[in-house]
């Protein structure tokens, strides 16, 4: 698990029913937390959020194998962006599966990842972004595309998509 800026990077393992916790003391509300299946090259899946608390428990941090997914609890986040998601990424441990850059205005979600806007969240893109994978807007969530946006796998909108450019569905 990777945490705020600077980073700091945590593991853990699971326990024979799949369940996984750690302590990581105190955070900020708001602080980056990503997520991800390390070490494997079978499994791979990631999740993002920001913290709703500076102290006790966040749950529900669930992980889905391929799947890259994104989300935030109540905090006084109103979305996603590129630079939350960049944090901690590819560039950072190949084991995570996509790649976001605020200065270059680019997200991609490798290896027909999908990508999963949880229920209830938003994901707000800028410059141009690829999915190998499908995308999967939740109910009552939306992807807001930046100057282009390409998917390459399926679409599958319970939400909403917001285009602020050209689209490309293969």
């Amino acid at each position: 698990m990777g945490t705020g800026t600077p980073v700091s990077v945590y593991s853990t393992t699971t326990d024979s029913s799949g369940n996984w916790s750690f302590t990581i003391g105190t955070i900020s509300t708001s602080t980056p937390l990503l997520v991800w299946v390390d070490a494997t090259t079978t499994v791979r899946a990631s999740l993002f959020t920001k913290s709703t608390t500076t102290s006790g428990n966040i749950g529900g941090l669930s992980l889905y194998q391929n799947r890259v997914i994104v989300s935030y609890g109540t905090t006084t986040s109103t979305s996603t962006t590129l630079a939350d998601l960049g944090f901690y990424d590819s560039d950072n441990d190949s084991d995570i599966r996509f790649n976001a850059s605020s200065t270059l205005g680019t997200f991609n979600v490798f290896d027909a990842q999908e990508l999963h806007v949880w229920t209830g969240k938003v994901l707000e893109l800028t410059g141009s972004s690829t999915f190998t994978g499908d995308v999967h807007i939740a109910t009552s969530s939306r992807l807001i595309g930046g100057a282009t946006t390409t998917v390459l796998g399926h679409l599958d909108n319970a939400g909403a998509y917001v285009s602020n450019g050209a689209k490309v569905w293969q």
